[in-house]
């Protein structure tokens, strides 16, 4: 998937797989993250302002003012995954910054393996599409 699918395709509600790669120094590819069916809660466009508040609500309230300056904006796309929910019942999330020159080189790649029509998203399950995953014993 190119970076301008990226921007155009994730909505809120697609579920994704995600893979990013580090370079050792003889350029070769090594496995740093990967995410199997995160479904996607938000989605910030490049260079997209963001409030204190949503700053604070998704990175923590225990930065510096000089780190929510920086995140505030960004040249990239950032996609906000749920992972799974922790034992406090919190959500477990993950912010992917989703970067053109990694996904171009192949140091990034994204998935989208299963996509919600935003007239029905998170309003009324799709029970046809998830018993294509399960199987009967």
């Amino acid at each position: 998937m190119t970076y301008e699918e990226c921007l155009s395709q994730i909505t809120e509600g697609s579920v994704i797989n995600f893979r990013e790669y580090s370079l050792d120094r003889k350029e070769k590819r090594h496995l740093s993250l990967e995410l199997e069916s995160g479904m996607v809660q938000r989605v910030f466009l490049p260079n997209e302002q963001l409030s204190i508040e949503t700053l604070q609500q998704y990175y923590g309230e225990e930065l510096e003012d000089t780190v929510y300056l920086q995140l505030s904006q960004m040249n990239c796309l950032r996609v906000v995954v749920i992972l799974g929910v922790e034992p406090d019942g919190t959500q477990d999330i993950k912010i992917l910054q989703i970067v053109k020159d990694f996904v171009n080189t192949g140091l990034q790649q994204l998935e989208i393996i299963n996509q919600v029509s935003p007239d029905t998203a998170f309003y009324e399950p799709n029970y046809v599409e998830a018993q294509k995953g399960w199987s009967v014993s």
